[in-house]
């Protein structure tokens, strides 16, 4: 397995290797995740995406903010065809549906808050 935009993972409760683009959390692989130069993809049967989900939150942690349809196209080309990404966002990223088939998604869906009722009297 593969932490990718890791941060700090807990190996030994949540094994594998790690990427990061900030040298200083110690990953396993210090690598921009829009090339991932030096990274191994075709050697792992799942990758992890946890990207920052906003510009505030990349400042939050220091790190640019991602082209998300970037890098799974890289991630795309490079993963092995039994492979699997979980990408958890906000958003979803395109992707070229030859590549990558969907087995999944969680979604959350906001809306507008609304009043609140007190259902004792309404």
């Amino acid at each position: 397995m593969l932490h990718l935009f890791s941060g700090r993972v807990n190996t030994a409760e949540f094994p594998g290797d790690t990427c990061d683009v900030n040298a200083a959390l110690e990953p396993t692989f210090v690598a921009d995740a829009h090339d991932l130069t030096g990274v191994p993809i075709e050697d792992y049967d799942l990758i992890l995406a946890d990207p920052p989900y906003s510009a505030e939150d990349a400042d939050h942690y220091g790190t640019p903010l991602v082209s998300r349809n970037k890098v799974v196209e890289v991630l795309s080309h490079r993963m092995q065809p039994d492979a699997h990404l979980a990408w958890l966002d906000q958003a979803q990223p395109m992707y070229a549906k030859a590549r990558l088939k969907p087995e999944a998604a969680i979604g959350i869906v906001r809306s507008p808050p609304r009043p609140t009722v007190d259902w004792d009297t309404a």
